[in-house]
């Protein structure tokens, strides 16, 4: 049985810090498609001064917000501050696993992406959870005047 959510997800004021100390991030299930949510959650964070890391398994293009597509997390070779996870099939214990290996700290799991099962064994791992909240709205609250930058 699972501890209630609330008892192992990120707070408002970790969503805080999380937002404040990332630099890089990768967004698994980012689309190529300009016109796509994920896309314009990858334009919104470049915006707000984070590098963005785009991994898409299936893409048949080799950049996306100008940065070179990975054709899975395990393709990335360099330090990534929080991973946000964007994809509804992607294979959250994996991506924690890696995250757990590098030294990535936080696994944030887009809305309707992931389980509270998947959440809890990536916390056991010893990450830092968000769970079903947006990361560029998140941004946008916690920051809404941008004073981050």
């Amino acid at each position: 049985m699972l501890p209630p959510l609330r008892s192992f997800l990120a707070s408002d004021r970790a969503i805080r810090e999380i937002l404040r100390e990332a630099r890089t991030i990768a967004l698994v299930g980012i689309e190529p498609d300009p016109s796509s949510a994920t896309h314009r959650v990858g334009r919104a964070l470049q915006g707000h001064g984070y590098r963005v890391l785009p991994v898409h398994t299936a893409t048949k293009v080799d950049e996306i917000l100008g940065e070179p597509v990975f054709a899975s997390i395990d393709a990335i070779t360099e330090p990534v501050d929080s991973i946000v996870v964007m994809q509804r099939t992607a294979d959250i214990d994996s991506v924690a696993a890696w995250a757990h290996r590098h030294g990535t700290r936080v696994l944030w799991l887009q809305p309707g992406v992931g389980d509270p099962t998947a959440a809890y064994a990536a916390h056991r791992r010893g990450l830092i959870v968000v769970m079903n909240r947006c990361v560029a709205k998140e941004y946008e609250a916690q920051f809404p005047e941008d004073e981050l930058l």
